[in-house]
Formats: C-alpha cells, sequence, structure tokens
C-alpha cells in the first residue's frame, strides 16, 4: 500500500475520530465462541487496536484475552459493545443467546454492534480501517 492509499483511507476514519474524541466512549471488544463463551480484550490484543481506531477506551484492565460471563460483562457497562463472530450471528442472535445484555447501557443506546472479524485476522489491514470507520458511523448516531 502506497502512502496516498493509507492517507486517503485514514481521513475519513480520522474525521470520525475526531468527532467521537469530543465525548471519549468506554468500549469493549468481544470474540465470540462455541457455546456463548466470550473473551474480552485487553491491552496488546488487536480488539484493543481496534478500540484504539475508535477513539475510545477500552473497558478492559487486564492483558490479552480472558473469558468473561455476559453477567460480569454487563457490571462493567461500557458504552459500546463490539462483538466479533466468525460466524454468521448478528446482534438480535447474540441478544437472544445473552438475553441479560438487553439491560446493557451499550444495548440501550443502540451501540451493540457486530464486526466482521475476518477484516481483523491480519492485524490493522485497510479491511481493519475500512470496518471501523463503519463502527464508528454507527455509534456516532
Amino acid at each position: 500500500m502506497d502512502s496516498s492509499t493509507w492517507s486517503a483511507s485514514r481521513s475519513p476514519v480520522s474525521a470520525l475520530q475526531a468527532q467521537a474524541a469530543d465525548q471519549p466512549l468506554r468500549a469493549a471488544f468481544l470474540l465470540l465462541a462455541a457455546g456463548n463463551s466470550v473473551r474480552m480484550a485487553g491491552r496488546d490484543t488487536a480488539g484493543a487496536a481496534f478500540i484504539d481506531l475508535l477513539a475510545a477506551d477500552n473497558a478492559a484492565d487486564h492483558d490479552g484475552y480472558r473469558t468473561l460471563s455476559p453477567e460480569a460483562l454487563l457490571e462493567l457497562q461500557p458504552d459500546v459493545l463490539l462483538f466479533a463472530d466468525t460466524g454468521d450471528r448478528d446482534a438480535d442472535q447474540v441478544l437472544e443467546s445473552m438475553p441479560v445484555l438487553r439491560f446493557s447501557q451499550a444495548q440501550q443506546n443502540g451501540r451493540l454492534v457486530m464486526v466482521d472479524a475476518n477484516s481483523l485476522v491480519v492485524g490493522l489491514s485497510m479491511g481493519a480501517l475500512d470496518e471501523a470507520l463503519r463502527v464508528l458511523r454507527v455509534i456516532a448516531r
């Protein structure tokens, strides 16, 4: 990727980041696994880097990924819930499998967002930037 392509892709993300930085949000990045297992991204993870792209604060205070119950996640009350799933689940299916999250601040404010896990497989790529831009537009509403 040449520098002009990188700069052109970053400018819409940067504009939305600046808007988001006016009111920093706390976000939780969660990997969904079989059996409704949820792993929350802490420091030094692709999920944390994605949260940084959103100009949000990571609700996690640990390194790496940790398994978390839906109840523990609800207790954290992040402003944004980002779910990465390698399957085809949507937000309604996530809520169906973890109904306690219907009471989350993120859900009540329309900030429970599915993230394309495939865009993050290789780290922060053009696909990840595109996905961050899409998510920023959703949470900026």
